[in-house]
């Protein structure tokens, strides 16, 4: 399903050059759960990043379903992150001044659906994330560990293939980051979707089928787990 081969990437910090990304190749299969592994600037945001058609890669490719992102134009990409993408970030990135079922909904804003129809797949991710007693309340009545649960239904929306996760439970204590992988465990299994995670944690890595371990912006170690 994702294929990357030999993707490199370099940033411009004023006049120094930092490789982020060198010669990294790997592919992920329809279904699988895989974390990302690595210290602080190894290259998993910027990997997860590049898969998500955020960012574009000096060289290389990356193809999903058999289509290479780096090909499409800007609309073209912005339909694939729409279709094809969910994205749960650290900081949940929430808007604070809507409720839960509007933040939700946010990502249906592009598309022609009636607002009944929309109410309708939020609730439904709403009860896959166990949040159907707090749909009308603001984020900043919340938890933690539920802001990132509407992070997580909010990337469910548009029922896409792919997942990608990044250091989703960094800013949770270590119980509630527990819960929170064990609901992605779940989407995994049942709704066979695709994750992808990018953590430092071992623990968290560890609940996952496959690990890839990144250092210093190259693969170090690709194995079950």
């Amino acid at each position: 399903m994702i294929k990357i081969y030999n993707i490199t990437k370099t940033y411009n910090k004023g006049t120094t050059k930092v490789e982020a990304l060198k010669g990294v190749s790997f592919s992920i299969e329809n279904g699988e759960m895989v974390a990302i592994m690595g210290a602080s600037g190894s290259g998993k945001s910027t990997l997860l990043s590049l898969i998500g058609g955020l960012d574009k890669c000096d060289s290389g490719s990356i193809f999903i379903d058999e289509e290479n992102i780096l090909a499409l134009n800007a609309q073209k990409l912005a339909d694939f992150r729409r279709d094809k993408i969910g994205f749960v970030f650290q900081q949940f990135n929430l808007i604070p001044t809507l409720s839960v079922i509007e933040n939700i909904m946010l990502p249906l804003l592009p598309i022609k659906m009636e607002k009944a129809e929309c109410y309708r797949a939020a609730m439904e991710v709403i009860e896959k994330v166990g949040l159907r007693t707090r749909e009308k309340h603001l984020p900043g009545e919340l938890s933690g560990g539920e802001q990132q649960r509407v992070a997580i239904a909010r990337a469910l929306i548009n029922k896409p293939e792919i997942i990608l996760a990044d250091e989703p439970t960094g800013e949770l204590d270590s119980k509630t980051g527990e819960k929170i992988m064990d609901l992605l465990m779940t989407l995994n299994k049942k709704e066979k979707v695709t994750i992808i995670i990018a953590t430092h944690d071992d623990k968290i890595a560890e609940k996952a089928k496959r690990k890839i371990v990144l250092k210093d912006g190259e693969v170090v170690e690709d194995a079950l787990s």
